[in-house]
């Protein structure tokens, strides 16, 4: 009876410890020019916003990117960027219609000017 217990107790120890526990995902994401951009979760649009162009192709990665043009995304997903909207870029899947938007979740600093430019 004593040895049925103890391992009534093991066995409670052990599915107690998967409480709470979530398993390690990742969300979508894409490494570009050293920044990581994530899935903004919207609906893929039809059309690219202007200034949006095919920047290449992307390589599929497990987990976070480390990489440039890598994202664990499907493997050859094209990326397309706009040099005057760095905040965002577009990821068209293969076999899905529309662009997905993926945004940076912190806007890269911003060089600041010399004092002496300032006149300070």
């Amino acid at each position: 009876m004593r040895r049925v217990f103890i391992l009534g107790l093991i066995l409670l120890a052990l599915l107690l410890q998967g409480c709470g526990s979530s398993p390690n995902t990742t969300a979508p994401c894409v490494k570009v020019n050293g920044y990581l951009y994530y899935t903004s979760g919207s609906k893929p649009v039809e059309n690219l916003p202007e200034g949006y162009e095919l920047a290449g192709t992307l390589e599929r990665v497990n987990n976070h990117p480390r990489e440039d043009m890598t994202g664990n995304v499907a493997d050859g997903s094209e990326l397309y960027v706009n040099p005057a909207a760095p905040e965002a870029v577009y990821i068209r899947v293969p076999g899905i219609e529309g662009y997905s938007l993926y945004k940076l979740d912190f806007l890269p600093p911003t060089q600041m000017p010399d004092s002496s430019e300032t006149g300070q």
